[in-house]
């Protein structure tokens, strides 16, 4: 009996979109970007790049030589291909550092970072606890959910009466289950809005962490200005 070949290589699934953004916004073409990835010992065919643009799964191989290419994470591009518990839920649990955005009637909108500690509860659901360095408080989310790859819950500030200090929140888990990308909305009782703010996490102890967290300020800088434009002071 012949024995089974096995898989030749591991596929996954690339975010296409912000590779092909990224690839634009650096003024490649995919002709020149495939010649970037060869000379940095990445092979692979035009074909391979132009199903990765679309999202379509391709070899690891090919999205890892494209992330290096274009100076990102080698796990950048990369949706959801991290490890899962018994129950086939991703791997969350852990210290993420955070970055979200407040505003206040004293100062402009500006970046809130935070650690945010992720844990697991006997009924599968799972408590975060975020803690700032900035401020002296602590926000909490129980009985928080995971559907597929979506992080769904409420926060609340311990001792603040609602609204103000409760929120609701949609995180999508990427990049192996090392980046949480999505928004938060609350009422803030400063501006006596209902707000709402991007929200990026990056998982504290992972090898490209560094890299990872410049990735994830830049996304919230973006979105810093956006906000700023939304509530002019």
């Amino acid at each position: 009996m012949n024995k089974p070949l096995g898989r030749l290589h591991d596929s996954v699934q690339p975010n296409g979109e912000e590779m092909r953004r990224d690839r634009l916004s650096q003024r490649f073409s995919q002709e020149a970007l495939l010649e970037r990835c060869r000379a940095q010992n990445a092979y692979f065919s035009i074909q391979s790049l132009r199903r990765a643009e679309r999202g379509e799964r391709v070899a690891r191989t090919t999205v890892v030589g494209i992330a290096k290419a274009l100076g990102r994470p080698e796990t950048h591009y990369i949706l959801q291909e991290g490890s899962v518990d018994s129950t086939g839920t991703p791997d969350i649990i852990g210290d993420w550092l955070a970055l979200s955005i407040e505003d206040d009637r004293l100062s402009k909108a500006y970046v809130l970072e935070e650690t945010t500690t992720i844990s697991q509860k006997e009924d599968g659901t799972y408590n975060l606890t975020s803690q700032s360095e900035t401020f002296a408080r602590t926000e909490f989310s129980q009985n928080v959910i995971v559907v597929n790859d979506v992080i769904i819950g409420q926060t609340f500030i311990e001792n603040w009466t609602p609204p103000a200090g409760f929120g609701s929140f949609q995180f999508q888990i990427l990049r192996e289950n090392t980046f949480l990308e999505g928004y938060v909305t609350w009422y803030d009782s400063d501006t006596r809005r209902i707000e709402v703010s991007k929200f990026v996490a990056v998982r504290k102890g992972i090898p490209d962490f560094d890299a990872c967290v410049r990735a994830a300020r830049a996304l919230i800088e973006t979105e810093l200005q956006a906000f700023r434009e939304r509530s002019p002071r």
